[in-house]
């Protein structure tokens, strides 16, 4: 059977749910994604994140696409890469410093609003 998705998952190709009108595209979904963590402290200053493959999983997005927006965060300040044995992609240790910087009020009410939303999934997910 051929997967209705296509060859690359439910986001490759021409598909264009995920940034038709005005929804997140899938490195806004990354971004968003990470800097929740950050805010529920599951992640904190100086922690080393997932690999882009598990969070391509995760998010049911392409891994270059993840890799992609995990540079771009690199390059804001937000995210620290390193190389070798210890290696990975780590929150920077001034998050907080950068976020501030950067702070777009539109785009902190998004964030807000899905936060909400995630926070009312798994309230109805663990209600069962």
């Amino acid at each position: 059977m051929v997967n209705p998705a296509g060859k690359f998952g439910p986001y490759g190709g021409g598909d264009t749910r995920l940034r038709s009108g005005g929804s997140q595209t899938g490195s806004d979904l990354v971004r968003s994604r990470v800097a929740l963590r950050v805010r529920l402290k599951s992640v904190t200053p100086g922690d080393r994140l997932p690999d882009a493959g598990v969070l391509a999983e995760e998010l049911g997005i392409g891994e270059i696409t993840v890799r992609r927006a995990l540079e771009g965060m690199c390059q804001d300040g937000l995210l620290d890469r390193r190389r070798g044995r210890a290696g990975g992609t780590f929150v920077a240790a001034d998050w907080d410093t950068v976020v501030a910087l950067m702070h777009d009020a539109e785009e902190a009410a998004l964030l807000d609003s899905f936060h909400l939303l995630l926070e009312c999934g798994l309230v109805a997910h663990g209600a069962g």
